[in-house]
């Protein structure tokens, strides 16, 4: 009776920790459902608010003081949820055998999210740098 009774115990400890994995799981697909939808509508906004509001800073690229603003708080909500995700993934001992398509799925979105927003900074970075070797090259010309 004893034997019977732990191993009721052990069994409903399992069947709890799946369903925090679940919920934990299906949490995570819906933030990074709503940050890709938030992304989108920044990227429309950043491109209007440079068209409008944008002035030329000190390198010469056109930037709009609220898209930096938005540019720098999206990379910061894309690295929160990057950690929350890592840090679930790596706390799970068998996460990733119970619910394969959910892990596979939320690891490429994670990889693709964070590879965009590389992209994005080191393609503003090269603009900047391409911006100021434009203005040096023609500060040569206009000389000689």
């Amino acid at each position: 009776m004893i034997a019977h009774y732990d191993k009721s115990i052990d069994n409903r400890k399992n069947i709890e920790s799946d369903l925090k994995n679940q919920a934990t799981s299906n949490f995570i697909l819906m933030t990074l459902l709503i940050e890709h939808i938030i992304s989108w509508f920044i990227f429309k906004f950043r491109h209007y608010d440079i068209e409008k509001n944008g002035r030329m800073d000190i390198n010469g690229v056109k930037r709009a003081p609220i898209e930096l603003k938005l540019s720098s708080l999206q990379f910061f909500v894309s690295c929160i949820i990057l950690g929350f995700t890592l840090k679930h993934m790596l706390q799970q001992e068998d996460f990733y055998k119970k619910e394969q398509l959910k892990t596979l799925w939320i690891i490429i979105d994670c990889l693709l999210m964070f590879l965009t927003q590389t992209y994005i900074s080191y393609s503003l970075f090269m603009k900047v740098k391409g911006e100021i070797v434009k203005n040096i090259y023609t500060l040569y010309f206009l000389q000689v």
